[in-house]
């Protein structure tokens, strides 16, 4: 809908076609005055220039891309992490099963184990300790779970060690 200006002339500022006009009007016209009205002008420009908005974009490119930077590298520590707390909560899994095992039957010392999420192998052993906690400790055996992963390309190489005293057990 438009709006619509008008101005009020009198009559000394009208032409004379315009004042003839103004004779049944008491000596006032009303004009419409389009030019002043900003929505009736076809000439002005609406929106954006391309420059405008090319600037806009490098800005906001300018921005958001150390945001996006490091939620990636959060986002990839976070995974790293979540992989290596789930290796070590298999491989202490994998020693209390194991050592469960040895209680029953002693026989085995050694034990392995492939797991596939993520991906890594688990060895348990369990032995006598080659210290001097093996003088003062007869009965005293060393649990061991190493876990072993390819990471980065590379392999890597992590172990759980735990003391047990087992007196009725002795070393073959």
């Amino acid at each position: 809908m438009r709006s619509l200006k008008f101005m009020i002339h009198f009559k000394n500022n009208i032409s004379p076609f315009a004042r003839s006009l103004s004779k049944d009007t008491n000596n006032i016209i009303l004009k419409h005055n389009a030019k002043k009205n900003p929505l009736c002008d076809q000439n002005k420009k609406r929106g954006f220039t391309l420059i405008e908005v090319l600037i806009a974009l490098a800005i906001l490119g300018a921005t958001l891309t150390p945001l996006i930077l490091n939620q990636s590298r959060f986002l990839s520590r976070t995974y790293m992490q979540s992989n290596m707390l789930d290796r070590t909560f298999a491989g202490l899994h994998f020693m209390v099963d194991s050592f469960a095992e040895f209680e029953q039957n002693n026989k085995f010392r050694t034990a392995k184990k492939i797991i596939e999420s993520p991906e890594t192998t688990l060895k348990f052993s369990i032995t006598q300790p080659k210290t001097a906690l093996k003088k003062e400790f007869k009965n005293l055996f060393k649990q061991e779970v190493s876990l072993e992963w390819d990471g980065d390309g590379k392999k890597q190489q992590d172990n759980l060690v735990t003391f047990v005293f087992l007196p009725d057990v002795e070393e073959k």
